[in-house]
């Protein structure tokens, strides 16, 4: 016994009805709720045993019911808030104030409906029953005819889980936890020649490296002679002593500094010439191959190291994915290279132009690690690290290399890892956001308190409205909120502002007598001070207070303050009583 979902044959619409509404053949009741039906239908005072009724459903993919079309065999209803509904060709109820759109012929209709009976809904739709369609009253206050079945082997099935009470994260990681998650990576790293380009030679180029690798230690030793000889050169003869012997004749010091600089120099640019011949690779790789070439790609930024490796004029492969003990000296010894700024700038770009595509291809790892790594970017390493959902590491970034704890509070809470952020949001202070974290946690007895400090931080700083704000939403005391508002004097600016807000506290709270008490109050000011704070913040409960009557004693009294006082008020309080008694 269900509603047939709606059925289109034909274009049939509907238009509002100009004249006199037909004759109601059945009443519409909308809603979902069938005890909303049956005290519609008691209220009209007729019998309803022989009534059908028919459920319309939402529409064509929704068999939920917006409501039911009740048709009567006896009796005028005295409907409430039920619609009429009309029958068109004994066959088509419509709305009462409706009209077909086009106008059909009874005939008409009678050919095209394929159902007994059907309603034309104006969310609906044409929803069709066939006979047997229709339910009786009692089938919606009879209980389910009951089952044939067994019911003694029923199973236990899934015990539900207990109530979320807390949420347990790993703590974040202390600064020589990082540190030691990077010991391991130490000279781990396997070394290999970055690809080099097609127009290259690589005997040329390993003929360099081999003279390179040549002239360092002919320097070093060369600078060990220069050291050992001037530490045994004989000092001169003391004068008035016996005979000296003759030394033997020492080259001057001066010519081997000179032949040892030529050679360092040599070397040195030589080293520079292989290093700018790997970094120009390394721009070409990176715009053919950027997953190739970030495995070779030199960091822009000095990143902590384990002492001084060995100096090398290639690049090895290295880890492309993010590392955040890297960032904290876990690193491998590192070897410093001189860039040319015209090959930085070439760099920094190509670098950027990698990290925007792992982000577009939601790599958020490696694109942290190009922001981070290699151009020191840790603003925007952060932000790709959340949005990897890597909520912990975004954290450490913008409290320890960005300063930035708020930030670190923020992500770690949007993260989910509610125990972490709360302490630091103590920590700047930010008691009522640590309340509401703790409100989530279920630690009510927490919320509190911090909601508790955040009302005391408010009072020593005068914002008295923010604090009662807390007091009413948070603490749930209205009666300590509205104490809070009433306590600076209504005389002054502040106490202007608190006044306004302690009246509309006593709206929302429908506490309309303790207004009007207040307000009689107020009309009594002390003498010799001005009252156009006062007589403005009255002059606004007068405009907006929710209770007519306040509003009414609120305007008779701003004008009764201003009347008394105007002739001796000086003339910037004079224009606030008129812009007050104006409003």
């Amino acid at each position: 016994m269900s509603a047939v979902v709606p059925t289109f044959r034909f274009p049939l619409a509907m238009k509002l009805a100009a004249g006199k509404l037909r004759e109601p053949a059945g009443w519409f009741i909308a809603g979902d709720d069938p005890a909303t039906w049956i005290g519609e239908m008691i209220s009209w005072n007729v019998p309803l045993s022989d009534a059908r009724l028919y459920l319309l459903p939402m529409g064509i993919n929704n068999p939920s019911p917006c409501g039911v079309l009740v048709v009567l065999k006896t009796g005028v209803p005295n409907v409430t808030s039920a619609l009429p509904y009309a029958l068109l060709a004994d066959r088509l109820y419509v709305p009462a104030d409706a009209a077909l759109d086009p106008e059909l012929s009874a005939q008409e209709i009678k050919d095209k409906l394929l159902w007994n009976v059907q309603v034309l809904h104006p969310s609906a739709g044409l929803v069709g029953f066939d006979v047997g369609d229709e339910v009786t009253i009692d089938a919606l206050i009879s209980p389910p005819q009951r089952r044939a079945a067994d019911w003694t082997r029923a199973e236990a099935g899934i015990a539900p889980r207990p109530s979320l009470v807390s949420v347990l994260g790993q703590a974040m990681p202390s600064m020589q936890e990082i540190l030691d998650l990077g010991r391991d990576n130490i000279g781990s790293e396997a070394h290999e020649d970055l690809p080099p380009l097609p127009d290259e030679s690589p005997m040329r180029d390993a003929m360099g490296r081999a003279v390179n690798a040549g002239l360092r230690p002919l320097a070093s030793a060369m600078l060990r002679i220069l050291s050992f000889r001037l530490s045994k050169t004989p000092k001169p003869p003391t004068r008035g002593t016996g005979t000296s012997r003759s030394a033997r004749p020492v080259k001057p010091a001066g010519a081997i500094r000179q032949w040892l600089s030529r050679k360092v120099n040599a070397m040195t640019a030589a080293s520079q010439d292989l290093r700018n011949r790997e970094i120009n690779r390394l721009l070409g790789l990176l715009q053919k191959d950027p997953d190739v070439g970030l495995q070779f790609a030199l960091p822009l930024h000095t990143l902590s190291t384990r002492g001084l490796a060995p100096p090398s004029n290639s690049l090895g492969p290295r880890s492309v994915n993010f590392d955040l003990s890297k960032l904290f000296g876990g690193n491998r010894p590192g070897d410093t290279w001189s860039v040319p700024e015209d090959l930085q700038r070439q760099l920094k770009e190509r670098y950027r132009d990698a990290a925007n595509r792992e982000l577009n291809l939601g790599r958020f790892s490696r694109a942290a690690y190009i922001f981070a790594h290699l151009i020191g970017d840790f603003t925007a390493a952060a932000d790709a690290l959340k949005r990897g959902r890597s909520f912990r590491e975004a954290a450490v970034i913008y409290k320890d290399k960005l300063n930035n704890p708020r930030a670190a509070a923020d992500c770690l809470a949007e993260g989910g890892l509610l125990l972490e952020a709360i302490p630091l949001y103590k920590s700047l202070n930010l008691h009522e956001i640590a309340g509401d974290l703790h409100l989530r946690l279920g630690q009510n007895n927490e919320a509190i308190e911090c909601y508790r400090l955040e009302a005391d931080a408010l009072m020593s700083r005068d914002d008295f409205v923010a604090a009662a704000r807390i007091t009413e939403t948070k603490l749930k005391m209205p009666d300590a909120a509205l104490t809070l508002l009433a306590s600076p004097s209504p005389d002054s600016e502040v106490g202007s502002v608190c006044l306004r807000e302690w009246f509309s506290l006593c709206g929302r709270l429908g506490r309309h007598a303790d207004a009007s008490s207040r307000i009689v109050i107020l009309r009594d000011p002390p003498r010799g001070r001005p009252i156009h704070a006062r007589v403005g913040g009255l002059g606004a409960v007068a405009a907006s207070y929710p209770n007519p009557p306040v509003r009414a004693l609120a305007a008779d009294s701003v004008r009764i303050l201003a009347g008394n006082r105007l002739l001796t008020a000086h003339a910037t309080e004079r224009q606030g009583l008129i812009n007050a008694v104006v409003a």
